[in-house]
């Protein structure tokens, strides 16, 4: 009705300006005639201006038709339908073209976007299987190498699979159709399993680790909360000291939650680094950080968000020094 008014006021200030003016022409002519003319003039204004308006909605209605079946199926044959409706109108056929050619753009983009998604994943799939034949190798041939060779191998295998995981979960993160599976389990068994497959990753980096694991169960995707933990647990064995690395882990049920903190030594998180820390490619400004490639800690905030899971900076934590992360799953 607004807008309808808005189109429509021109018209009535158009009447009251004619009417005042035949008023004011029929006073100074005949002015005993005026209190006849007045009720007339009102009555024929009233019902001008209805009809017009009354005109101007079924067109407008008209437009609006006109524009829904374009966007609803956004075709050639609409797009013709659509210039032809409105012909002569440069400024909607400029815009229709417009449309057109970017709703082209944005589809191919997404094709290309899919096909892509699609490959990589793929990809990771045809990997894990040399990853696997490697690992099976390194448990037949075990006893005919050095302990020394077997753990350098084991650390190596550990770390293909790992980067094989985040490009997998990188490119599954807008999916349109994601695969989540909930179900009910133990987060404190899903994260011992994750633990023995870094064993070697943590004798290699010299890590001595302390598991405080109370029994608690968690509803959601232990595919995605295994990842999650793993990216945890992988960036706090890159930041513990040097020296003498130490990680705590620890699972706490609370009346409502379930907790998993995991935290190391090494050197704190600056202040104005934190409200960056799960940002995309963020490596912030320590020297330590900036071969990282800041997207571990991003793909465990978005996959978090996905299955409504908190996600906190601990701070103070156990140790001295170092900064923890605590996931934070609602019962």
């Amino acid at each position: 009705m607004k807008l309808i008014f808005r189109k429509t006021g021109h018209w009535i200030w158009i009447f009251f300006i004619t009417d005042v003016i035949f008023l004011f022409v029929t006073w100074i002519i005949n002015p005993d005639s005026l209190k006849y003319m007045v009720p007339f003039l009102l009555l024929f204004s009233i019902i001008a201006m209805l009809a017009g308006t009354a005109l101007d909605r079924k067109n407008m209605e008209k437009d609006e038709a006109a524009i829904s079946a374009f966007l609803d199926r956004p075709d050639e044959k609409e797009e013709a339908k659509m210039c032809a409706y409105f012909e002569g109108n440069e400024i909607v056929r400029t815009a229709v073209e417009e449309y057109m050619r970017t709703r082209h753009l944005v589809m191919e983009t997404g094709s290309r976007m899919k096909d892509y998604r699609e490959y990589i994943e793929a990809w990771v799939h045809e990997v894990k299987t040399p990853i696997s034949m490697m690992e099976l190798m390194l448990e037949n041939h075990k006893d005919e190498m050095s302990p020394y060779v077997y753990e350098r191998l084991q650390y190596a295998v550990r770390k293909l699979t790992e980067d094989a995981e985040r490009v997998l979960f990188y490119s599954r993160l807008h999916a349109e159709h994601p695969d989540y599976c909930i179900e009910s389990f133990s987060l404190s068994e899903c994260v011992k399993e994750k633990v023995r497959e870094y064993e070697p990753f943590l004798r290699e980096n010299r890590i001595r680790m302390k598991l405080e694991l109370k029994p608690a169960g968690v509803v959601s995707d232990r595919r995605i909360v295994s990842f999650m933990f793993s990216q945890l647990l992988s960036n706090a064995v890159k930041y513990a000291d040097s020296e003498r690395g130490k990680i705590l882990i620890s699972v706490r049920a609370g009346a409502n939650t379930v907790c998993l903190l995991v935290c190391n030594n090494g050197k704190s998180v600056p202040p104005e680094d934190k409200p960056f820390l799960f940002d995309k490619g963020f490596t912030g400004s320590h020297p330590d950080r900036q071969k990282a490639t800041g997207i571990g800690l991003y793909l465990v905030k978005k996959y978090a968000a996905k299955l409504g899971v908190d996600v906190l900076l601990e701070d103070p934590i156990p140790f001295d020094t170092g900064f923890g992360i605590r996931l934070v799953f609602h019962l």
